[in-house]
């Protein structure tokens, strides 16, 4: 522009105007004083009402003998603009960083180079101690410093690595502190930079250590539990065939060893469960097989009996298992006192698979055959109620055929 003298320049009428008019008499100040500016910034108001950025130099000089002012302006504002985003984005991360409890930190290759208020309360570290730290891994537990150091580094070479874990730190006063840490790649001053989340997870992990400590010495408790059972079993078992020995009825005697094979049946049971690392559920093929042979011990001195198995290996609840070695000990009982009548031999045989709605065990004998006038949804005998019973309880279904001999079907649910 020119201008007739210098003070021409206050009163000087031009498409912008100044924002601030303050910021006005320090430019005319300075070239007057100076007799130029270089790249001043300047905050302008057009005569459309839009507010401009322009980069303002001015030099004093004589134009064909009169003097004048040369002015360059350089709009800058869309660069002001990202300036202010940038500028109001870090205070609204301050605001967020310096006031949450969840600890907030940047590292730069291994070195940190922000910390927020909560990671000094979690730390125990100042924010200068704690950027003085000469590397990520320093206040690492011992036994997570490698992963963290190996993890760091594959995280700044643009590696793939875990994004979130936990791990244990000592703290300023050699406290150790569980974190729950997530980890993400940001640009830190125009270079890539890691920006880390940390929570304090110890009071969590001391609880889960507590309940771990009470499972654990509830399933010693369990384990020494069943031992006694165990042992118990096996006493009423022995006492109950030592004394069937002092009984002189046939019929007497038989119950009593009917009852003693039923507390051997629970007792391998409990034997099982004692030996096994699980104490909800047993493996069918595991218990029933070494069952059946030890059911049929005590008959072998009479009879020559083949015992056919094909269990597979199925999980089922220790409650079911329970039941069904009750439930096999009366049926091999029955075959071996009735179906083989008259003779010196015979088969068992017992199958148990997985089916469409849970898993069916079938047991037969290839002996003379339940009785025609022997119904077994109304037999009143003991044995048959206790079969009945006991198939109620895990909630199988039984059938009953009688095809060269006796077969029972349970068809057990997997809810049982």
């Amino acid at each position: 522009f020119e201008i007739d003298s210098l003070e021409e320049l206050e009163g000087l009428r031009v498409p912008l105007v100044w924002k601030d008019p303050s910021q006005r008499e320090e430019w005319v100040k300075a070239l007057k004083e100076q007799g130029s500016i270089a790249s001043m910034e300047a905050e302008m108001v057009s005569a459309s009402g839009r507010t401009i950025w322009l980069l303002a130099s001015g030099l004093l000089m004589t134009y064909q003998g009169q003097p004048a002012i040369l002015s360059i302006h350089n709009e800058i504002t869309e660069r002001k603009l990202r300036e202010d985003t940038v500028k109001d984005s870090e205070r609204w991360f301050r605001t967020l960083a310096d006031t949450t409890t969840t600890g907030i930190f940047i590292y730069q290759d291994d070195r940190y180079v922000y910390a927020n208020a909560a990671i000094t309360r979690i730390t125990g570290y100042s924010e200068r101690e704690f950027l003085q730290l000469e590397h990520v891994w320093d206040l690492v537990h011992p036994d997570f410093r490698d992963t963290v150091r190996e993890r760091t580094v594959a995280r700044q070479a643009g590696e793939d690595v875990p994004e979130h874990y936990e791990l244990k730190i000592v703290c300023r006063d050699g406290e150790e502190k569980w974190l729950d840490i997530s980890v993400g790649v940001i640009d830190w001053g125009g270079r890539p930079a890691a920006i880390g989340t940390a929570f304090d997870i110890t009071g969590r992990k001391q609880a889960l250590e507590q309940v771990n400590a009470l499972l654990q010495e509830k399933e010693v408790i369990l384990k020494e539990t069943h031992h006694r059972v165990k042992n118990n079993m096996n006493v009423i078992a022995s006492l109950l065939t030592l004394q069937s020995d002092d009984v002189p009825s046939d019929e007497c005697k038989d119950i009593i060893l009917d009852a003693a094979g039923r507390a051997h049946s629970m007792m391998v049971l409990y034997d099982k469960l004692y030996r096994s690392n699980e104490v909800r559920e047993l493996d069918l093929k595991e218990y029933l097989e070494p069952m059946v042979q030890e059911i049929l011990t005590p008959f072998f001195s009479a009879f020559s009996v083949k015992a056919e198995l094909h269990i597979e290996n199925i999980e089922l609840a220790t409650k079911t298992l329970s039941s069904l070695g009750i439930i096999m000990n009366e049926l091999i009982t029955n075959s071996m006192k009735y179906a083989f009548a008259g003779r010196r031999e015979g088969t068992i045989a017992v199958d148990a698979f997985r089916s469409d709605n849970g898993v069916t065990i079938v047991y037969r004998d290839d002996g003379v055959g339940m009785p025609p006038d022997v119904d077994f949804d109304t037999q009143t005998t003991f044995g048959l109620q206790l079969i009945r019973l006991l198939s109620r309880q895990i909630g199988a279904e039984v059938e009953v055929k009688r095809e060269n001999g006796t077969v029972f079907t349970f068809s057990i649910p997997d809810s049982g």
